[in-house]
């Protein structure tokens, strides 16, 4: 038996994303107050950890695609390991939110379409430690090229790499 991607369920609160809301803007503001020189723990539920934990589980079990989802809300992962001065980083790709009544694309066209793309190429290198960082994108920054196998996903943006790993949003 093969595992093709990471599925990972929350409960609603966990994931309160509005359609409009830019879930890389909520990553770094959550990821500044985290890691920021006041650092306190919170029981409150975090898109920055809910995020990492699917990363980790990618990372650690050497997967390329993804999931987050509260049923409601789903977010679809993509994770790349780029070569940066002979160093392995790691770059993540998040989806739009798509939404349980959405109608284009349904949440189980896109569930299927995720499926068929792991099915053909779920590999991704093992990384060692998977941080997470966040940077922002310069306007010298050249794009990514997409690849013809998942050209139909829609990445709603993109960061390159400037730390160990990367978080980014096509």
């Amino acid at each position: 038996m093969v595992l093709l991607m990471v599925w990972e369920c929350k409960t609603k609160w966990v994931l309160k994303v509005l359609p409009d809301e830019d879930i890389m803007a909520l990553y770094k503001q959550e990821k500044e107050i985290k890691e920021g020189p006041y650092v306190c723990s919170s029981n409150n539920a975090s898109i920055f950890d809910s995020i990492n934990q699917v990363y980790g589980y990618m990372c650690a079990n050497s997967l390329k695609y993804g999931v987050l989802s509260t049923y409601d809300q789903t977010l679809f992962l993509k994770r790349e390991v780029v070569k940066v001065e002979g160093e392995d980083h790691g770059r993540l790709y998040i989806s739009n939110t798509i939404m349980s009544a959405s109608t284009s694309p349904t949440l189980l066209k896109s569930v299927a379409y995720i499926i068929d793309l792991a099915s053909n190429d779920h590999y991704s290198p093992f990384l060692k430690k998977p941080t997470m960082t966040a940077d922002d994108t310069n306007e010298d920054d050249e794009p990514i090229p997409e690849k013809k196998d998942d050209s139909e996903f829609k990445y709603k943006g993109y960061l390159l790499p400037k730390g160990p790993n990367v978080i980014t949003q096509n």
